[in-house]
């Protein structure tokens, strides 16, 4: 779809349709549902989900699932009913959607779609199509807070507080590394989910043109995400911090000055590492074995994707395998992770992944520090794999691919309460 064919809906501002296609109106509680649904799938994400128990194991269904699904269906409504306004690149993210889904559903299928793995798939699914939902309503917010906007801060805050509790009671840092786990996730994963919405949310305070004051939210969000001694967030949070600074600015003085700042958070990033794998050294722990479980990952996550290219070996196939005395799910490099998981059909979406952080980059460079964050951190940890790690980061791509350019945002659509 072209920039130019971009129109207002009549009434409502900067909404869009499609080339070609007159003008529909839409009643404004419409508009005003969708970001509701999709800022509370980031709202209910501190508050985990519901247990069930599937072949002896509780597993959660995460709250956010719900209205994810109402909003996902009420866009695909949206998408394929022709006289409906339409958000910015709306078809062509739920098309895509749709593809990645099939194909890797097609790869699942052999390997069977029930017990644990099945859950594993369908957390994808979750996860990775609620992402691009909601990314898609939030670039059509107006040029003010939108409901997309206070769920993502709910939602840090909520989180800054559960950490910052957990690290009174930790006792030491090294502790709270240990004791940062939440219903949904554990302290790597749930510092990288930090790191990526609080980089998101801190674009979007840019964007909007607000005081710097509110940047405090998303600094607390790094900031105890940093405290977890997660290696993968920090790295994560020093390389999407060099992307934000590198693109903000109004002045050459001011720009220059914010692009040394974030070239010296990369610069601060090794010797804070060094502190944090001294510190995690303390009482006989070697950080180090991680490394080496990871390369055993690598390898094994290669060899099951050379043993069956076309398919790979299924979800959790490497949790199955034993290969640890803990469980292990994932090879733990996004690229490795879906060439084992599904073979070419993995290597689809990640390429399809790939070429749309690239896009997504180019189109919003603010947004970029919060999807460079997302790659770095799933390079060493699962991310993408589903639920709250792949809705987050989606949710940051598709928005940053559907969000109207500078020219385009003059009337943007209210979708605000």
């Amino acid at each position: 779809m072209s920039h130019a064919a971009l129109q207002p809906l009549r009434g409502h501002g900067n909404g869009v349709q499609d080339e070609g296609k007159p003008e529909a109106s839409a009643p404004r509680s419409s508009l005003n549902l969708d970001a509701f649904l999709a800022g509370l799938c980031l709202a209910l994400i501190p508050f985990g989900g519901t247990v069930v128990e599937v072949q002896g194991r509780g597993l959660i269904i995460p709250y956010f699932a719900l209205p994810m699904i109402l909003l996902t269906a009420n866009l695909m409504m949206r998408a394929l009913i022709p006289h409906l306004p339409q958000y910015p690149m709306l078809r062509r993210n739920i098309a895509m959607s749709a593809v990645l889904v099939f194909l890797l559903f097609v790869a699942q299928t052999p390997h069977g779609l029930g017990g644990v793995s099945g859950y594993a798939f369908a957390m994808f699914v979750v996860g990775t199509v609620g992402g691009i939902s909601v990314g898609t309503v939030w670039a059509v917010s107006s040029r003010r807070v939108g409901w997309v906007d206070l769920g993502a801060t709910f939602c840090l805050v909520v989180t800054v507080v559960q950490l910052a509790t957990r690290f009174a009671a930790a006792g030491s840092p090294s502790g709270f590394h240990r004791a940062a786990v939440l219903s949904w996730g554990g302290s790597n994963f749930i510092a990288g989910v930090t790191v990526v919405l609080s980089l998101t949310l801190a674009s979007r305070i840019r964007e909007l043109g607000y005081r710097a004051v509110l940047l405090a939210v998303p600094i607390a969000g790094i900031g105890v995400a940093a405290l977890t001694f997660s290696r993968g967030a920090l790295i994560a949070a020093a390389a999407g911090l060099l992307v934000l600074m590198w693109n903000v600015g109004n002045t050459s003085v001011g720009r220059s000055f914010l692009r040394t700042v974030g070239v010296i958070a990369v610069a601060a990033a090794f010797p804070i590492m060094q502190f944090i794998i001294a510190t995690r050294s303390a009482g006989g722990y070697d950080p180090s074995q991680n490394l080496s479980i990871r390369y055993v990952l690598f390898k094994y996550a290669w060899q099951d994707f050379v043993s069956s290219p076309l398919i790979g070996t299924g979800w959790l196939a490497l949790r199955d395998a034993g290969l640890f005395t803990v469980e292990v799910s994932y090879a733990h490099n996004v690229i490795l992770s879906f060439l084992q998981i599904a073979g070419a059909c993995g290597a689809v979406y990640i390429v399809v992944l790939l070429r749309d952080s690239y896009r997504g980059l180019r189109r919003s460079p603010l947004t970029g520090g919060a999807i460079v964050a997302a790659l770095a951190i799933s390079m060493s940890d699962p991310f993408f794999e589903g639920g709250v790690g792949a809705l987050v980061a989606w949710a940051a791509i598709a928005y940053a691919l559907a969000r109207p350019l500078p020219a385009d945002a003059d009337h943007p659509t209210q979708d605000v309460p």
